[in-house]
């Protein structure tokens, strides 16, 4: 699953070879998380979804960049 935000086309994508098996999909969740390569947490189709959504979110809204985000997301940190 991967968010794009492009000047011409934006959303959430999961490509033929991930998206006809869950199973699959989801052994390869975990294995992603615990590589590191996704974020803790997400290692199943909706929390990955909820991630990416989160990325159109920042982008949509450039939340990364507003100081009181900022300030959440370092005390969550801690």
């Amino acid at each position: 699953m991967h968010s794009w935000a492009q000047p011409n086309f934006s959303g959430i994508a999961v490509n033929e070879k991930w998206g006809t098996d869950i199973d699959r999909f989801t052994k390869s969740l975990a294995e992603n998380v615990k590589t590191q390569y996704h974020p803790m947490g997400c290692d199943t189709v909706k929390s990955l979804a909820d991630h990416e959504l989160g990325h159109q979110l920042d982008d949509l809204l450039l939340l990364s960049s507003k100081i009181a985000i900022i300030n959440l997301y370092n005390a969550a940190l801690k």
